[in-house]
Formats: C-alpha cells, sequence, structure tokens
C-alpha cells in the first residue's frame, strides 16, 4: 500500500516539475541550446511518468511501468 501512495505522490510532483521545467525552459539562459534541453527534459519527463503510470494504472503491464519509471527517476 506504501508503494501505491509513493507513486501517486511521485506522479503528481513529476507532473508539476516537468510542466515547470517546459515553462522555464522557454526563459533559460544559455541560448538556444538551454530553451532546447530544458524544454526536451520536460518532455521526456512527462512522457516516461505518464506511460510508467499508465502502464500499471490500466493494463497492469509491470514491466513496462518498471521500465518508465525508471526512466522518469533517471531524468
Amino acid at each position: 500500500m506504501a508503494h501505491r501512495w509513493a507513486g501517486r505522490t511521485y506522479v503528481l510532483f513529476a507532473m508539476i516539475g516537468s510542466v515547470t521545467s517546459i515553462i522555464v525552459g522557454q526563459k533559460a539562459q544559455g541560448g538556444i541550446s538551454g530553451v532546447i534541453s530544458f524544454s526536451i527534459l520536460g518532455v521526456l519527463w512527462l512522457i516516461s511518468t505518464l506511460i510508467g503510470f499508465v502502464a500499471i494504472a490500466f493494463y497492469k503491464n509491470i514491466w513496462l511501468h518498471e521500465l518508465s519509471m525508471q526512466i522518469s527517476v533517471a531524468l
């Protein structure tokens, strides 16, 4: 049960963090490379977290859930 609540909390804050990264990326210093890198980070973090959540919540695919959440945490 603790894993579920920790996961739900992580998904909530990863969504906030990824959207914030995309927004902040538009104002990043460092030229176009800073803007692109922050935006890509936010998009990849958002996608990997959503894939992990959907994989376990709707399809019960443990392998895909584990893989995508490991990628999400690494980002």
